[in-house]
């Protein structure tokens, strides 16, 4: 008899932890997702001060290069004919800059506002091309060689990763930049020249590092 309540006590105890372990993994999902989503956001902020700050030819220059790497890297991740759009104004003589996504289906031209009516997955896209891109437009004097990314793309679909992963292969070769990325995504480890993995170990749970 007390055999039996000690068991049904212990897979009860059991049943708890896994709900734990499963309600703590979700909640660290969601953070990951918050903190990309952040980080994706902090980028158009930054581009669009440093475009504020410029002079006018300087704005110029730079948004039509902003904007050509940008819609370079929607139209190959997407196939579609998606461009993005730098708009600038200056009122009261404070200059300003707008983002917009504008997309053109059967001869009707829609006007997105990225972070607000974009998928996570165009953010991820934008963001990762504006990074680049403000490096070479604004010759960044801190950052000479290798540019880090953290988990790049991670709200973009399965089909379409495999083409993000060949769009940063191209950045990298377009822009001369030796690029290091940490990732969970097979699709941007195939594009790698070499690849270190990272396994957590079944016995004591020591991470274990090989070589590919």
């Amino acid at each position: 008899m007390l055999d039996n309540i000690i068991d049904e006590l212990r897979n009860e105890i059991l049943v708890k932890e896994s709900s734990e372990k499963k309600i703590y993994e979700t909640m660290k999902s969601y953070s990951l997702k918050y903190d990309e989503i952040s980080n994706n956001y902090q980028v158009l902020l930054k581009t669009q001060e440093l475009l504020n700050k410029a002079s006018s030819l300087a704005r110029e220059k730079a948004k039509c290069h902003l904007e050509n790497i940008v819609t370079m890297a929607l139209n190959q991740v997407y196939g579609n004919d998606s461009k993005f759009v730098i708009e600038l104004d200056n009122q009261r003589g404070v200059p300003s800059a707008e983002f917009y996504v504008v997309t053109t289906i059967d001869g009707i031209e829609s006007k997105q506002i990225p972070e607000e009516d974009c998928g996570g997955g165009y953010i991820n896209v934008i963001s990762t091309a504006l990074r680049f891109a403000y490096l070479k437009a604004f010759n960044h004097p801190r950052i000479n060689n290798a540019i880090l990314l953290d988990e790049p793309g991670s709200m973009i679909s399965e089909y379409a990763s495999v083409k993000y992963a060949e769009f940063i292969q191209k950045l990298c070769s377009l822009f001369n930049k030796q690029t290091i990325l940490i990732t969970h995504s097979e699709s941007l480890k195939a594009v790698a020249d070499n690849s270190i993995i990272i396994e957590k170990g079944d016995v004591d749970g020591e991470s274990k590092v090989r070589y590919e």
